[in-house]
């Protein structure tokens, strides 16, 4: 394994974990807030990753993808909503889907204000100031592509959801049955691109773009030269 590809190991997979960690946590502590504490009782509700990561979807694909510079991609266990016990489920279950995407915002956020704290540390310390850095630009990137990502009105993603409480309840119904399909339709859209549509890089990328690029304002990245 080459510096680069053990630094992205170092770096990314733990940036990942983190945010994935966020994300599910976000879901269950509103799920219970709303009524439903089935995920509470199962322990969701922290931020210890031990709890939310799936050994395949967050550790062994993001390590593979590190190490063959393939980008980042990874996945956690989904926390169960069991709508029975919310008192508005379309509404309840679209405030608890949102979460998750929101609490990646809110993280990205937290990284650029640590990251524009570090810019001003004295050089002496670029020990630790630098992999330090490195990790909170990782932790602002993987988070808006979570977020955005997850927001896509695709079954099972976090906006098909969002995007469910706009539709009549037996439209809502038909349309949240295509997510037992949802991630043939990702690896269809996304991976094979039979119809060279491109989202990606047409729609998704710009939208990150300028997503990671307000934080690192936020960050004061470009008044600093960038990550040391």
């Amino acid at each position: 394994m080459d510096s680069h590809a053990l630094m992205n190991v170092l770096i990314f997979v733990p940036a990942l974990i983190l945010a994935v960690s966020v994300h599910e946590a976000a879901h269950a502590w509103v799920a219970w807030k709303l009524g439903d504490a089935t995920a509470q009782m199962l322990g969701r509700v922290t931020l210890n990753p031990v709890r939310h990561i799936d050994p395949f979807g967050s550790v062994i694909v993001p390590i593979i993808l590190a190490v063959s510079g393939g980008g980042m991609f990874g996945w956690a266990k989904p926390v169960p909503v069991d709508t029975g016990n919310l008192e508005e489920p379309k509404k309840d279950h679209a405030l608890i889907a949102a979460a998750g995407p929101i609490s990646n915002l809110l993280l990205a956020l937290v990284a650029a204000f640590l990251l524009r704290g570090l810019l001003f540390l004295p050089e002496s310390l670029i020990f630790v100031v630098k992999p330090l850095a490195n990790l909170m630009y990782a932790l602002i990137w993987i988070n808006v592509i979570l977020a955005v990502f997850n927001m896509l009105p695709i079954p099972p993603l976090d906006g098909s959801k969002v995007v469910a409480i706009l539709l009549p309840d037996d439209a809502a119904e038909a349309y949240m049955s295509i997510g037992a399909y949802g991630f043939l339709i990702i690896l269809l859209v996304f991976f094979f691109d039979p119809f060279h549509l491109n989202i990606w890089g047409k729609y998704l990328a710009p939208v990150i773009q300028t997503g990671t690029g307000f934080f690192e304002s936020v960050a004061g990245l470009k008044a600093f030269g960038g990550v040391r």
